[in-house]
């Protein structure tokens, strides 16, 4: 899967800890390799917490602490 890591002109992260309703194409567990311009990550195999600090590494870099953060607050690490 590919994907800019920002959307309305890099003030919305795309990486996001959780998804508010709509529909899923991909469960998670059938998404192994992840792009964004701030490189790319091969989840196949890791744990859920592992899983989230790899996609946090490849956010935009404004977005990572917010993003560690609310995964902290909802129980993702």
């Amino acid at each position: 899967m590919a994907l800019r890591s920002t959307a309305q002109g890099g003030s919305v992260s795309r990486v996001v800890p959780k998804l508010r309703g709509g529909t899923v194409t991909d469960p998670r567990n059938d998404v192994h390799m992840v792009v964004t311009e701030h490189g790319c990550v091969n989840l196949k195999g890791l744990s859920i917490p592992q899983r989230a600090r790899e996609l946090i590494n490849i956010a935009d870099p404004e977005f990572r602490e917010s993003l560690e953060h609310d995964a902290k607050t909802i129980g993702l690490l």
